[in-house]
């Protein structure tokens, strides 16, 4: 998938900020405003910037909201659960 090894850079870096990453993106690939894609995901503009600049947790209701706006195929979820697995692999996940 494209668009994870364009943020891939942020390996080092958290989960939220790496997932804002992508979802910013891919709306902007898509051509998405952030007011757009509020209303797709029923929050507001100012909590899907948050959100992008990974300064609020994913929870799992909100991450599959943005996979089904941004319109991403279940392959690209994988990917992105794939790269997720290298945010949480110590010892203190049970080495996921």
């Amino acid at each position: 998938m494209q668009m994870i090894e364009s943020v891939r850079f942020f390996t080092s870096y958290d989960a939220n900020k790496y997932l804002g990453t992508l979802f910013r993106l891919r709306r902007k690939e898509q051509k998405i405003s952030e007011l757009e894609l509020s209303k797709l995901l029923g929050i507001s503009q100012q909590q899907v910037s948050r959100y992008e600049n990974g300064l609020t947790n994913f929870n799992i209701i909100i991450l599959f909201k943005f996979f089904y706006a941004l319109n991403m195929n279940s392959k690209e979820v994988e990917g992105i659960f794939n790269e997720l697995k290298g945010f949480y692999s110590d010892s203190s996940f049970g080495g996921l």
